[in-house]
């Protein structure tokens, strides 16, 4: 079987510093045209291009203009949920955005973030993260594990997390308010999990 991963459409990948973005996972059948930019929004990656150049800086724009990304591998642009979407091989291609203090900052209140994803593979592919695999700092959204926050899976059990990997296009949210950790899927709340009120994120892509 093919392995690959889609992101795309509007509200694609959505940085907030105030729980804004939560608000969208709401939204996750509505147009393009009645979409409105919460209050608080830091990035906003719709992945509109009509192709992608491995290694051309700024090309997966940031509409906020905080961290425009750049492709590796063979990313495709592709028919997304609203719109366009990129499309890896679930394994090796990327898109990186440069971290900035906005981002590694992020972990010391409430934020929230949130997409799209249409997933094909087994594999556990990463969505979005801004974190460090050898050590349990950042946030990260996973096919199959869902919601990370430092080292706290929001569902509090990676291995029970739904499985979203079955060709249909699917809605994320990950919220952390507090102490308090939500993963909502598709509009509807999945679960929640408590963890420390801060965590450390680390600046790196």
């Amino acid at each position: 079987a093919s392995e690959y991963a889609l992101v795309g459409g509007a509200q694609t990948t959505c940085f907030s510093n105030s729980l804004s973005c939560e608000t969208e996972s709401a939204s996750a059948s509505t147009s393009v045209s009645a979409l409105v930019v919460p209050t608080g929004l830091l990035s906003l990656w719709k992945f509109d291009a009509t192709s992608y150049t491995a290694g051309s800086p700024g090309e997966v724009l940031d509409t906020q203009g905080i961290s425009s990304g750049t492709t590796s591998g063979t990313v495709q642009s592709v028919p997304g949920k609203m719109g366009k979407a990129a499309q890896t091989d679930a394994t090796s291609d990327k898109i990186t955005v440069t971290s900035t203090s906005a981002y590694t900052s992020l972990s010391q209140g409430s934020f929230s973030f949130t997409g799209w994803f249409f997933s094909g593979t087994d594999k556990d592919a990463i969505v979005i993260a801004l974190h460090a695999c050898t050590t349990s700092t950042g946030f990260i959204f996973q096919s199959k594990s869902g919601c990370y926050f430092g080292g706290v899976n929001a569902i509090g059990d990676a291995a029970i997390s739904p499985n979203h990997n079955n060709n249909v296009w699917h809605h994320f949210a990950c919220v952390k308010d507090g102490t308090s950790y939500r993963e909502y899927i598709d509009g509807a709340l999945y679960e929640t999990e408590t963890g420390p009120s801060t965590f450390t994120t680390p600046a790196e892509p």
